[in-house]
């Protein structure tokens, strides 16, 4: 793989993947252009991962039931801060999370690199602006300022450029690591269940297609915003001592107001989780309704109940879309918020600074205005934004976990070990799709069941000349737990 063997350099610039974008320029990219995976992006490594990291969450809940008692002769304040860091019920939630910050330490430090250059970027902007309104005599002395202060901010934005990107890439890539391991954990506990459709095991096929397609989603959709969540408050103080070190107590103003906002955006992150597992459970009912249609389609023309079905497909469809355009209109709200935020926050701020009987001066009204803007970003729109993609992180993982939770398949003892043969028999069979045959034959088909041969002899009528034969002349030995197609 081109990633494996890149230099330092190449992967800072991402120069290691400009061979296969030069060749997708020139010609649509086959499948002998693109280069192998690596170890850690297989299906098969990151299932096992993802299963070997539920097994550990399992025993460490097991390991905390017996710790418990222990805890709680000291202190019930410290059983309470366990039970948030360390629930005493195995979580999936808490697995991934834990393991999703353990994995991405360094593109934590390359988050709180990229945060500095930012606020840097603020405090050099405001000097630089400083130096186009110099006095006679400082003249030569601003000019000289000024040339160094635009070389600083351009190496400042170099470093936030290159920080910020293999930020994004590592925890993209985390994210598309994560969703790949529980679709492979999936598929894997699907084929261990004993039915699926709602049988013994309860679990429907809409539901198993829902899993896989939309709740694996979440986890690759919020895997870059996640760190926010950390970094996010850490940069909002940052920027509330710079903003009070360069303008004064007037700073603080605006940032109460902002502050405002965020156990409003917390309501809407709730809000979010509610629609999110209502419109879940819906989308499984109607995929499992749907997937009974196709699969019994002749039944359901025979007996003409198309209209029936159109009708109650529609009506779950109507229940359906309800939720997601409340979750739109919740969606909307927010980012109405978003934009407001820093205009109302600007003009309370530069308002009490006013009132306060303080100047303004170029330097603190472009230092303000690009802090400002800076902790509009971070706090009400990439911080709102993550705990949104959180809360229906934490939905889908638990809608996965109780998938995980459901019983496997019993297994069987090999028959061979029994009585040395197989379960059951087949020698020459002949199938055709209608009930008759052209001319009358035998068959024998053999059954072995608890040491015991029964010989059934079939014969079958005459069969018309338009029709053939599915199968013909079959001969197969049939044992339990193994899986067995005819081509």
């Amino acid at each position: 793989p081109a990633l494996q063997g890149a230099s330092c350099i190449s992967r800072w610039t991402f120069s290691w993947a400009a061979g296969l974008l030069r060749r997708g320029m020139i010609s649509p990219l086959q499948d002998k252009d693109l280069n192998d995976l690596l170890e850690e992006d297989t299906s098969a490594y990151n299932r096992q991962y993802m299963e070997n990291l539920w097994n550990r969450e399992k025993q460490r809940a097991a390991n905390e039931i017996k710790n418990r008692k222990r805890w709680r002769r000291y202190c019930r304040c410290v059983t309470k801060l366990r039970d948030l860091f360390y629930p005493i019920k195995p979580s999936l939630y808490h697995a991934i999370m834990k393991d999703y910050y353990a994995q991405t330490l360094y593109a934590q430090l390359l988050l709180a690199t990229s945060m500095a250059a930012r606020l840097g970027q603020s405090i050099v902007l405001g000097l630089l602006i400083e130096q186009f309104t110099p006095t006679d005599e400082l003249h030569v002395k601003s000019t000289k300022m000024g040339y160094g202060w635009a070389c600083t901010l351009i190496g400042i934005g170099i470093v936030f450029l290159l920080t910020k990107q293999q930020q994004f890439f590592i925890t993209h890539r985390k994210g598309m690591t994560m969703r790949l391991g529980l679709l492979a954990a999936i598929y894997s506990k699907s084929l261990k269940l004993s039915s699926i459709g709602g049988g013994i095991t309860g679990v429907s096929s809409g539901q198993v297609v829902n899993l896989a397609s939309n709740d694996v989603e979440r986890f690759l959709s919020g895997s870059p915003l996640m760190i926010y969540l950390i970094y996010a408050p850490l940069e909002a103080a940052a920027i509330l001592v710079t903003g009070i070190v360069i303008m004064g107590p007037a700073f603080a103003a605006g940032f109460g107001l902002l502050l405002v906002f965020i156990p409003l955006q917390l309501y809407l992150a709730r809000r979010f989780a509610s629609l999110r597992s209502k419109v879940a459970a819906i989308t499984d009912s109607r995929i499992n309704l749907v997937s009974q249609a196709v699969q019994g389609v002749r039944v359901m023309k025979y007996h003409g109940w198309e209209g029936k079905f159109a009708e109650r497909i529609e009506k779950i469809r109507a229940l359906e879309m309800g939720k997601i355009i409340a979750a739109s209109r919740l969606k909307s709200f927010n980012e109405a918020i978003n934009f407001s935020t820093t205009v109302a926050v600007a003009v309370v701020t530069f308002s009490v600074h006013v009132w306060a009987g303080s100047a303004l001066n170029q330097r603190i009204v472009f230092t303000s205005l690009s802090l400002i803007n800076l902790l509009q970003s971070s706090i009400t729109r990439i911080f709102a934004n993550a705990v949104m993609h959180l809360s229906e992180c934490f939905v889908s993982s638990r809608r996965i976990q109780i998938f995980f939770g459901t019983p496997d398949q019993p297994q069987i003892e090999n028959s061979e070990e029994r009585n040395g043969g197989p379960l059951l028999e087949l020698c020459n069979l002949s199938c055709y799709w209608d009930e008759t045959q052209k001319s009358s034959e035998a068959h024998h088909v053999d059954r072995i069941d608890s040491g015991t041969t029964s010989s059934i002899e079939a014969a079958v009528m005459s069969k018309a000349d338009d029709f053939r034969a599915a199968l013909s002349d079959v001969s197969l030995s049939l044992y339990p737990g193994e899986l067995y197609c005819v081509i």
